[in-house]
């Protein structure tokens, strides 16, 4: 795939998003509604049969973190230098933060209102002004699923973020493959602790480590595949 220097976006790259954007609604979807019904024995047959595909849900997030890395590499790679840091974080934040702060607050509202007819598995844990002013502080340690639990991803875009330039000076100095393994040691190791600390809080700051790769090969294969290298 050759980079267009007077095209700004991939309509491939969209019709991907459109199509895993679709497997994610389809998984929190079924996920809630047939647990909401007490199927949840049947949810988990078929949840590991070869119709997952269908409703991957993590999966598809986990290739919006290789999109994200791909499409966010692409400015670095065409001027070949690391621009104004402070600029690309003021862009990812207002990219990143505004949906997060709705979403959030919209959850908020609902929680309230359907807080007599709570959605199994939706809600859950505390409520109050400390969890609202944790989510509000974004990047820290929390309950994402205290308002909207899908809001993890965006807490793992943003960290991630932060280090993204130093990830593309890396991949610009340095062979891509000593940098595919450096991420794919970084995500064994935050693995490691994960199981050996029994982490269960999907947007601890050790399972943003683990996600580092999914950027880094995203960037690695904007990298090969549009003639920059």
């Amino acid at each position: 795939m050759k980079v267009n220097n007077g095209s700004k976006r991939f309509e491939e790259l969209d019709s991907l998003r459109g199509i895993i954007a679709f497997t994610v609604f389809v998984y929190h979807f079924f996920n809630v509604s047939w647990e909401n019904r007490g199927q949840v024995g049947y949810w988990n047959i078929i949840a590991y049969s070869p119709l997952r595909i269908l409703w991957a849900g993590h999966e598809a997030v986990i290739f919006f973190f290789i999109l994200s890395g791909f499409v966010l590499s692409l400015p670095f790679y065409k001027k070949n230098y690391i621009h104004n840091y402070i600029t690309f974080i003021i862009k990812r934040s207002l990219r990143i933060y505004f949906p997060f702060i709705v979403a959030v607050l919209l959850g908020i509202i609902l929680r309230g209102v359907f807080s007599l007819n709570n959605i199994a598995g939706t809600w859950t844990g505390e409520s109050g002004l400390n969890t609202i002013i944790k989510h509000i502080l974004f990047i820290g340690t929390y309950n994402s699923n205290a308002f909207d639990s899908v809001i993890w991803s965006l807490v793992h875009e943003m960290r991630i973020s932060l280090v993204f330039p130093l990830l593309i000076m890396l991949l610009i100095k340095f062979e891509w493959k000593k940098i595919m393994t450096l991420g794919f040691l970084t995500s064994v190791i935050s693995i490691a602790f994960i199981v050996t600390l029994k982490i269960d809080n999907n947007i601890n700051i050790i399972i943003s480590f683990h996600y580092i790769l999914m950027f880094i090969i995203g960037a690695i294969l904007a990298k090969k595949s549009c003639s920059f290298s």
